[in-house]
């Protein structure tokens, strides 16, 4: 399907946005500890209160804040005045200065699904987790000991959403799906895609960094992404499609499972100076 609009980060601004499809870019709120949420016609979060964007505000400062990085990127001022956000729960005697202070960093420090702005609202929720599965390892050493915590304090606040989300979705108690860099379309029925020791051991393994990805990497990620989501639509709400199409895999020439294997290879090592 080819998108009827484009998006250009470097002159959008918020309020040009299509009404639909609606565009939701997260943060994480350092002051009130929460999501912040950037839309159309809002921002903000329930804590703090909610905003309306003024004409300077653009698409790229929210992308921005949404992907600050820590700790490779400072948090994002805003530079609030305090009365531009309205009706948030927070009654904190500090109020005013917190808003007037408030800074976002990535949206994955709170919420690394996405899923808070959307699941109390929408009908369907589809989840595309990209996120690298968390890594067995034996006991790093005192100093490396420290990150070896925060990793575990953060995998497992990723898993409680992750193991809610999941069990809505087998309860139907939400409707949707649920598909991630780790999965395989074996798990879904469905017999195209990547064996789950490639998946496991290769693909899911590509370094989530700042470092660019080779030509072989993206194309070998788009095929699992396409196929995962192709997957578990099918399998969780087939009802969604409304034209149906035969299966056409984006970079055919990508499946071979050798081939794949040995361009991968040192896919999940970081370099100092970066790939060119």
């Amino acid at each position: 399907m080819r998108p009827r609009f484009s998006i250009n980060l470097t002159s959008l601004k918020l309020s040009e946005l299509p009404e639909r499809p609606r565009f939701v870019f997260s943060a994480t709120d350092m002051a009130f500890g929460t999501y912040w949420i950037f839309e159309r016609d809002r921002f903000g979060n329930f804590l703090a209160g909610y905003g309306t964007p003024t004409p300077e505000w653009s698409v790229a400062r929210a992308a921005a804040a949404s992907s600050c990085f820590p700790p490779v990127f400072d948090p994002m001022p805003l530079h609030l005045e305090p009365l531009q956000l309205r009706s948030g729960a927070a009654r904190q005697p500090n109020r005013d200065e917190l808003v007037s202070r408030l800074c976002l960093t990535d949206g994955g420090v709170y919420d690394n699904l996405g899923l808070e702005p959307v699941w109390k609202t929408a009908k369907i929720v589809l989840v595309s987790d990209g996120g690298a599965p968390f890594g067995f390892r034996s006991d790093p050493g005192a100093i490396r000991r420290v990150f070896r915590y925060t990793s575990i304090i953060g995998n497992q606040a990723v898993a409680i959403r992750k193991r809610w989300l999941i069990s809505s979705l087998v309860t139907s108690r939400l409707e949707g799906a649920y598909w991630g860099i780790g999965s395989t379309t074996e798990r879904h029925g469905a017999s195209v895609g990547y064996p789950s020791d490639l998946v496991k051991v290769v693909i899911a393994k590509v370094r989530t960094d700042l470092d660019a990805f080779s030509r072989a990497e993206i194309r070998v990620l788009e095929n699992h992404g396409y196929l995962m989501a192709e997957a578990a639509i099918q399998r969780r709400i087939p009802h969604l499609i409304r034209v149906h199409s035969p299966l056409a895999v984006p970079h055919p020439d990508w499946m071979d499972g050798e081939r794949v294997r040995n361009a991968l290879g040192g896919s999940d090592a970081r370099t100092f100076l970066g790939r060119w």
